[in-house]
């Protein structure tokens, strides 16, 4: 049985308020990940663990510092359509119906994983080939458009929160599928609970021996003041 840990990075999702409140962002911050990234990398290093980042276009010109010759991880692509302000169809980022790829057109996606894949490049110095779609709301006109732009993994493919032993397969010529299980979010503001997740997890993995899990985690859920 083979994990691999991915790490969805996106701005804040929420303003920390007293102990354990929370309301939605309302400016573009992005002090979560600046917490935990580096608290990641440190566990990296201590256990050797490989991790895939798949970064939002403006975390890539925001925080650029934390990634820029990372050895041993994978930087992908992460596309959310409400970072893209110009074509995103809601009136706040919190619109979550709105903020689904497979809603937008051909030209839409194709114009937002662009700029994103793009701002990697320019900011990171990397060519990215793996990518995930926000929400895991992708279509077959999204995995056209990766195989046009080069990419060679997706990981967008969510078959549920049942383990069900999926294992990674072809969803076209040029693309290998990397199904994704389970998602820790940034409102996890008890240990005890994360820790529950994590163990419940691991006695549902160690059933499926020949098979490889990806796991889809925030990393605001470390960069959380409320877990230390």
């Amino acid at each position: 049985m083979s994990i691999c840990l991915t790490f969805d990075v996106e701005r804040d999702w929420y303003e920390v308020v007293g102990l354990s409140i929370k309301k939605p962002y309302k400016e573009k911050t992005f002090d979560m990940i600046r917490r935990s990234i580096p608290r990641l990398l440190e566990i990296s290093e201590e256990y050797n663990l490989h991790f895939t980042f798949f970064i939002c276009k403006d975390v890539a010109e925001n925080c650029s510092d934390l990634f820029i010759g990372l050895k041993n991880h994978m930087i992908g692509v992460h596309t959310h359509p409400f970072v893209h302000e110009h074509i995103f169809k809601g009136r706040t980022p919190n619109d979550y119906d709105k903020d689904r790829l497979s809603l937008y057109s051909f030209e839409e996606q194709y114009e937002m994983i662009s700029a994103d894949k793009e701002s990697i490049r320019i900011n990171l110095g990397i060519d990215p080939v793996a990518f995930r779609a926000g929400k895991h709301s992708f279509n077959f006109q999204t995995i056209r458009i990766l195989e046009h732009l080069g990419f060679g993994i997706d990981c967008s493919f969510h078959p549920g929160y049942q383990l069900i032993g999926w294992k990674p397969f072809k969803i076209s010529n040029k693309i290998w599928e990397v199904p994704t299980y389970c998602g820790y979010a940034p409102e996890i503001t008890s240990l005890v609970k994360l820790l529950f997740h994590f163990s419940r997890l691991i006695c549902k993995l160690c059933t499926f021996k020949d098979s490889i899990y990806s796991i889809v985690i925030h990393p605001m859920v470390f960069g959380n003041p409320m877990i230390n």
